[in-house]
């Protein structure tokens, strides 16, 4: 089963139908993928690998596959989250994600200690 972290700024209400209420800020996405992530032969963004997908606001890569889990876009929508105030949800299992879920990468991931 594969999970994609989506993360946003949406409306209340149930995670998978949720409203976009405001895109998010590019200039700060821009800058954490240009911090966090890798490009493909396209020159496209990716984490660990994963496309990262923009669209409508949002920015969406996948997270869990199977027994992998992707830290490098754990690490983005820890540092995502903490600048922009968005939510991360998992929109195809109907789940908010709470941060504390996520590791991100090492030691200096967001949102613990000593970092």
């Amino acid at each position: 089963m594969i999970h994609l972290l989506t993360m946003g700024h949406f409306t209340p209400g149930n995670p998978k139908t949720a409203a976009v209420e405001k895109p998010l800020d590019m200039d700060v996405v821009n800058r954490l993928l240009t911090e966090l992530a890798a490009e493909d032969a396209a020159g496209k963004p990716t984490l660990d690998g994963a496309p990262v997908k923009l669209k409508g606001g949002v920015a969406v890569v996948a997270w869990k596959a199977g027994l992998h889990r992707n830290r490098a876009a754990e690490e983005f929508a820890l540092r995502l989250q903490a600048e922009t105030g968005c939510a991360i949800v998992d929109r195809e299992h109907s789940q908010m994600i709470d941060p504390g879920r996520l590791e991100g990468v090492g030691d200096h991931a967001v949102g613990r200690s000593g970092g």
